[in-house]
């Protein structure tokens, strides 16, 4: 530290303090907002809430759950939610280069994998670990390009401005998406976060999935072509009909439907005649046909020879 930690000084117009950055200026930012908004006399459409809470690092029991728990009538009023998400990147300690207020976000939702065999799981386990990039095919969302539609031109360096503000044809070059960091590429795709395997107490061994969901990832998909399913163990639900071991599951080109859930277990052949466009409630975000997959092999193909 070059100012004590727990003092809060100012210096050069800055202020620095244990959480200055991550994440009480944003918070500044947003009570300024809010008071400003009680200031102008304008009575808004909807009620807006500030609330400050704390524990969002560790499942918020004494946060935002307790708020839902404990006063109901505030969540009866909730319309939209503006977190703590932000970003402040300064260049140096006279300048900022980037201030962003957090408009959109993933949506989280848990799976839990069950077997009788542990080492099933950590093979599971390690296969999302390591090649998470590979489960989903890269996506394009609206609120995604228009927060690239400012943060691009503020990058300093030079391909990532250029990647940056040519999404599409990033989406569709393997070796060019790879160079950006991690945190632009989850941008793009559904990632899942496995945990640590553990024996359930009422027999066998589980696994806790995190699924970090782009907005709209559960709204649809349409298939281009006929599609065939034969159910070889478990069951899965396809809309609203569930299919067990010995189904066959057949889908006309042209089909529209949102996730295709396992119910238990499940292993199925699949078969698609052609390629699949993923959309949200606005347009068309995604594409998958043999190329985009061929491009998937060919990466992965020479990510494990330069290994």
């Amino acid at each position: 530290w070059d100012h004590p930690p727990f003092e809060g000084q100012i210096d050069l117009a800055w202020l620095y303090g244990r959480g200055a950055f991550d994440m009480k200026s944003v918070t500044i930012a947003q009570l300024r907002a809010i008071t400003a908004l009680k200031e102008s006399g304008r009575k808004p459409a909807r009620s807006v809430i500030f609330l400050a809470t704390g524990s969002e690092e560790v499942g918020s029991e004494l946060g935002a759950r307790w708020i839902l728990r404990e006063h109901p009538q505030l969540a009866e009023r909730f319309w939209v939610i503006i977190t703590e998400g932000g970003v402040v990147e300064p260049v140096n300690r006279e300048s900022i280069k980037y201030w962003g207020i957090e408009f959109s976000q993933k949506r989280f939702a848990t799976a839990i994998a069950c077997s009788d065999d542990p080492q099933a799981l950590e093979e599971l386990r390690e296969l999302l670990s390591e090649r998470k990039a590979e489960l989903q095919p890269w996506r394009r969302t609206p609120q995604v390009d228009r927060f690239l539609s400012s943060y691009a031109e503020s990058r300093n360096r030079e391909l990532f401005r250029e990647v940056l503000g040519q999404t599409w044809a990033a989406l569709h070059n393997p070796a060019s998406f790879r160079s950006l960091p991690g945190y632009i590429q989850s941008m793009f795709r559904d990632e899942a976060v496995a945990f640590e395997v553990e024996e359930d107490p009422e027999g066998g061994y589980s696994l806790q999935i995190l699924l970090h969901l782009l907005p709209g990832s559960d709204l649809g998909h349409k298939h281009l072509s006929a599609a065939y399913a034969f159910i070889l163990k478990g069951s899965l639900q396809v809309r609203d009909g569930v299919y067990n071991a010995g189904d066959f599951v057949y889908e006309p080109n042209g089909m529209v439907h949102g996730a295709t859930t396992a119910l238990e277990d499940t292993e199925y052949l699949f078969m698609c005649d052609g390629p699949v466009l993923f959309f949200d409630d606005d347009s068309f975000t995604g594409y998958l046909g043999w190329e985009q997959l061929e491009q998937m092999r060919q990466a992965q193909t020479a990510e494990v020879s330069a290994g």
